[in-house]
């Protein structure tokens, strides 16, 4: 009975302390600021009700009447009351405090067991205080951070637009400072991405693309201008965070692919309208800037073009059309874009190195100096197109090469009839083979999965040597010496034996038999002509000397570097020795001096090497069958200070500089012409300088005739006359003014009008 008297009165103790821990809690809760003063608590209420909770009757317009009242008084009567509401909920506080001790002071007077067992068993309910005041300070702060956390930044809101004449919103400055406080922002409301996207189009109309008018006019040429540059700064981001962040991007083995945005299929019209519109406005612009940073706000967006085929195919032939046809930079943002497209769509590969290829070949049909390095470029990019999907691009490569050799089949079975070597014979099949070497040689320089495309250099040489040997003829030697540099390129970077130090003391040879006939006499000293855009020597260019030196100098650039390539391997003196032989017979039937002086000096080194390498090998174990033998050989004999090296160093030292006076010069090329019109007006003054000489003396000659007395007339006699006139010549001579300009330096230029 005991227990049970215990238990019940624990519970009823229990529910007391709850109860009156609610009070206490409600007094702190409901607002004590909206009270009258005056007013006074009533006992009969449970502490759950406010005053306008009694009084239900009062409107919400007296609410407001009496919150306005108190609002409008003096500004120490409302410190007054907050001050006196301060010390009402304090003597509150007090109050509850004070009946919850008295309460358990009772307690245990009246029943002390059941203290007893309430401090041991149930401690929490005496402990009224403290913690429940940091409780509820903790829940204060809570509060009071949700209620910061609550306000959000203010909206901007949408200027209103003006209307043209046919309907059309007017798109200004106005509008135009809209947008761009919306798209700086990171969480861009959906309405201003939309409008932004109308803007550009607006500006894709106003280009002078044919499309429909859209609902949006720019008249402005300022607001045009900036909201571009907006629209390729911020644009393309808001979009792509609108569409949410794609679901394969989050797997750490992602490389490449498409993506996979959650959020595509809701704004996919305003996708496709923006990236349509890109594509308009690349096509419609000519500035080269612009085009250089549309093509890369594309780039930006390649993994969006990914999601739409028509639109990826749309732009494949945009960028191939960039890539063709324009300036070094823009070739340089079309390949960026291409790169970024194929990694993003993996599908559009064989579309785009289709297109890229026929693009080259119709592009690269003449040749100049100016087209060479965009030409390189090509080469280039090209090649590393190729290595984003090796096995694809392989079965195309396969094909165009087959083409290349049909044509020279073709050319070699016809008796080498006119007009099938002149299919082959030129710019476009050259560019062909170029193209190829570069791929090929990068394929084999770097160690991915490109064995197929590695398998490719042998048929290629064949081709090379067979373009080669086609027609033989003295005119076409800068055609063949491209043909030598194209196999040096490959055996360089393949590692293969290819005989092009034979080919090109084969090219000397015949160059020596140019050689022998006299060059035609210039009058007029020219430039040196570019081998590097020319494939066939017109007859008079055989006979000049300028013409002559330069391909001299390339096919002793052959020689150079193509001995310079075996240099290193082990059969090098048996190599050589046939060709020695050769070059020095070549010497003797050389009337040009500096050609034979050249080759003898290559001569002697070639046959010191030999020598030197025979030495290196004396006392090593020679085997052919063993590769790892002949790696550890050519290891050895690879030493910068060997014959032939130390003669390279030097010899490309040379050639280095004088490219690098040969690009200067060329980088003034009105210069020559400035400094002609400059002599020809030198001379034209000299001219009227010599005439008003000649009649000022005549003039002298008169007045001194005219002052000796007149006794008889005497006629003079022509000889004493061109006496007269030789000795004033003299005169003047010796008397002319020193500030003249010296005429020696002009001698040269004079002719024999002059």
């Amino acid at each position: 009975q005991m227990k049970l008297k215990v238990g019940r009165s624990a519970v009823g103790a229990r529910g007391k302390l709850g109860l009156l821990k609610k009070k206490t809690s409600l007094k702190k809760a409901v607002p004590t600021k909206k009270r009258p003063v005056e007013e006074e608590e009533d006992d009969s209420s449970s502490g759950w009700e406010t005053d306008e909770d009694q009084n239900p009757q009062t409107s919400t317009k007296e609410r407001a009447v009496k919150g306005k009242i108190v609002e409008e008084g003096n500004s120490g009567e409302e410190e007054e009351e907050s001050d006196e509401d301060e010390e009402d909920e304090g003597e509150d506080d007090e109050d509850a405090s004070l009946s919850h001790k008295e309460q358990l002071d009772k307690l245990k007077q009246t029943d002390p067991e059941l203290f007893k067992y309430l401090q041991s068993e149930e401690s929490d309910l005496l402990d009224f205080g403290e913690g429940a005041d940091e409780d509820e300070d903790e829940g204060g702060d809570e509060e009071m951070e949700v209620e910061e956390e609550a306000p959000k930044e203010k909206k901007s809101r949408q200027p209103k637009a003006k209307k043209e004449k046919d309907g059309r919103s007017i798109f200004d400055g106005e509008m135009y400072l809209y947008v761009e406080e919306e798209l700086e922002k990171e969480n861009t409301s959906h309405s201003a991405v939309r409008l932004a996207v109308h803007a550009f189009t607006a500006c894709v109309a106003r280009v002078g693309a044919d499309i429909e008018p859209p609902p949006w006019v720019i008249n402005d040429q300022k607001v045009f201008d900036a909201v571009v540059r907006l629209c390729f700064r911020h644009l393309g981001e808001r979009i792509m965070n609108m569409l949410g962040t794609p679901k394969n991007m989050e797997n750490e083995s992602y490389t490449s692919g498409k993506l996979r945005f959650p959020h595509f299929k809701k704004h996919v019209v305003v996708v496709k309208q923006y990236l349509h519109g890109l594509l308009l406005f690349l096509s419609e612009v000519q500035t080269s800037s612009v085009v250089t940073i549309t093509a890369k706000a594309i780039s930006a967006l390649s993994s969006l073009y990914a999601q739409l085929p028509k639109l990826s195919r749309m732009l494949v032939k945009a960028l191939v059309r960039l890539w063709t046809r324009k300036t070094l930079e823009e070739r340089c943002a079309a390949y960026f874009a291409m790169n970024a497209l194929v990694k993003a769509a993996p599908d559009q590969f064989a579309i785009l190195y289709k297109s890229c290829y026929m693009g080259f070949v119709s592009c690269s049909r003449d040749v100049s100096t100016d087209s060479w390095p965009l030409l390189v470029f090509m080469h280039r990019s090209f090649a590393q197109l190729t290595l984003i999907n090796p096995n694809i691009a392989y079965q195309y490569a396969f094909v165009y090469i087959r083409q290349t050799a049909i044509h020279i089949r073709n050319a070699v079975i016809s008796n080498k009839r006119k007009d099938l070597v002149q299919s082959v014979y030129n710019w476009q099949l050259m560019q062909c083979l170029y193209i190829w070497t570069r791929v090929i040689s990068h394929a084999h320089s770097t160690n991915e999965e490109t064995e197929a495309l590695k398998e490719l250099a042998y048929p290629l040489v064949q081709i090379i040597l067979s373009t080669l040997k086609l027609f033989p003829s003295p005119r076409y030697l800068p055609l063949r010496a491209h043909c030598v540099e194209l196999l040096l390129q490959l055996q360089a970077t393949c590692d293969k034996y290819i005989p092009t130090l034979a080919l090109s003391v084969e090219l000397m040879s015949e160059m020596v038999s140019i050689l022998r006939s006299k060059p035609r006499s210039a009058k007029v000293v020219g430039n040196d002509p570019d081998l590097t855009s020319m494939l066939k020597a017109t007859t008079q260019q055989l006979e000049e000397p300028q013409w002559r030196k330069a391909m001299v100098e390339e096919i002793f650039r052959l020689l150079m570097q193509s001995s310079h390539v075996i240099a290193a391997h082990p059969a090098f003196p048996d190599v050589v020795l046939p060709l020695v032989h050769r070059l020095r017979s070549m010497i003797k039937g050389c009337k040009n001096v500096e050609t034979g002086t050249q080759m003898k000096n290559l001569c002697d080194k070639l046959k010191e090497h030999s020598d030197w390498v025979r030495v290196i090998l004396a006392p090593r174990h020679v085997d052919i069958t063993d590769s790892l033998n002949i790696i550890g050989l050519r290891s050895s004999l690879r030493d910068s200070s060997s014959p032939l090296a130390v003669f390279h160093q030097q010899w490309l030292r040379y050639w280095k500089m004088k490219q690098r006076l040969l690009t200067k010069s060329d980088a003034n090329p009105n210069q020559k012409e400035e400094q002609s019109e400059k002599k020809e007006k030198e001379g034209k003054n000299k001219k009227e300088e010599k005439k008003s000489k000649k009649a000022r003396m005549e003039e002298e000659e008169e007045e001194s005739e005219s002052d000796e007395e007149e006794v008889v007339p005497v006629k003079k006699s022509g000889k004493k006359k061109s006496v007269a006139t030789k000795k004033g010549k003299i005169e003047g001579r010796v008397s002319a003014d020193a500030s003249l300009p010296d005429q020696v330096a002009d001698l040269a230029v004079w002719s024999d009008e002059d």
